[in-house]
């Protein structure tokens, strides 16, 4: 069948230049109450099962885009029982980290995510925290940080044909600006459609729109704070990093971005700072550099870039489109930031139209 919509009145810009609509209704709904003192969100850690399908969350999370700010326990040295102890708050905390509107934290079994919409979230809408599951075929409508955060580094699972919508929220500002004093646990504030913290996770298909304070897609993949942290031994993960710390699987090995967690077919339409906004990619241990392979990337700003780099090594650019949609516009294509040596890009069948200038900064 057909759905066919008639405004009331004639619209006034072109609004049939590639963009699409998504269907978000489910015939089961998770919502903060319109009465509620606090708003809700959902969290799994540990055994169990967490398969959540063709479900809507709308209004969840409590943490914000603010920075973080965590309550202060002491420990009273009182034991309620063995393994308990009465703790004691010294400070309230006014935003909470880890309150989100969907979260997998340190689960240790697979978790699938799969046809869900998650519509408004101060924060993140879609979290794996060092767990290993699927995030496919789901819609996201206004999460002010990120709709899709990978954080820890040690997520494999496959992150695969989501849509993604920006509204315009995030703080705009680029990771480093909190990474170090908050112990790189204030992450991914900016506006984002997907940020990921490490190599592993494949991330396929997708398809970003909207207006996004930083950019639809983003890396950090600075080792600092993470180089310990261990892949889930989850059952489906692959044999070859299961068990093994970051600094295991990266040191001194033959791997880069397209060895566990390739960047392929991803597009995205809209506003933003940087279409893909990559930090802190090292020596890549195979190839010419870190793949991104087969994108299109369509921007209607004045201003921004295509591809940001920034402390990175190389990258090899592979398959891509570049679109730029404002006659006047500012924006460049590569722009890297580096210092000395600089970012060494390698585009191989990538194309440029319309940007008024096509490599920028130290590249």
């Amino acid at each position: 069948s057909v759905l066919q919509i008639t405004p009331q009145q004639p619209v006034v810009h072109d609004h049939t230049a590639g963009c699409h609509v998504a269907h978000t209704s489910r015939s089961i709904t998770i919502k903060t109450s319109a009465t509620s003192t606090d708003r809700g969100h959902v969290m799994h850690t540990g055994m169990g099962k967490f398969d959540v399908s063709n479900t809507r969350f709308e209004e969840l999370g409590r943490t914000t885009t603010d920075a973080i700010d965590l309550t202060a326990l002491e420990d009273t040295g009182m034991e309620l029982a063995e393994g308990l102890a009465r703790l004691n708050a010294t400070y309230i905390g006014t935003n909470q980290i880890a309150r989100y509107a969907l979260h997998s934290h340190h689960s240790m079994i697979k978790v699938n995510w799969s046809g869900n919409a998650i519509i408004n979230s101060p924060k993140n809408c879609m979290v794996m925290h060092n767990s290993f599951g699927d995030i496919t075929d789901n819609i996201a409508v206004g999460c002010n940080g990120t709709a899709i955060f990978l954080e820890s580094g040690t997520e494999s699972g496959l992150v695969d044909n989501n849509f993604l919508v920006g509204t315009g929220g995030g703080t705009r500002g680029h990771d480093d600006g909190r990474f170090a004093s908050a112990g790189g646990l204030d992450m991914a504030h900016g506006g984002f459609g997907i940020w990921a913290r490490g190599l592993l996770a494949p991330i396929t298909n997708n398809h970003a729109e909207g207006v996004f304070g930083r950019s639809p897609y983003a890396y950090f993949v600075h080792p600092l704070f993470i180089s310990d942290n261990v892949v889930p031994m989850v059952e489906g993960t692959n044999p070859a990093i299961a068990g093994k710390t970051l600094h295991q699987i990266f040191y001194g090995n033959p791997v880069a971005l397209q060895t566990y967690g390739p960047f392929v077919g991803n597009s995205a339409f809209g506003t933003w700072r940087s279409a893909l906004d990559l930090s802190y990619f090292s020596k890549p241990g195979i190839g010419a550099g870190h793949i991104i392979e087969e994108y299109t990337f369509t921007a209607l700003a004045y201003s921004g870039s295509g591809v940001f780099m920034v402390h990175s090594f190389s990258f090899d650019l592979v398959n891509g489109d570049f679109n730029a949609i404002h006659p006047d516009n500012t924006i460049i294509g590569e722009f890297c930031n580096n210092g000395d040596p600089p970012v060494v890009v390698y585009n191989n069948n990538t194309t440029f139209d319309g940007f008024a200038v096509i490599r920028g900064g130290n590249c």
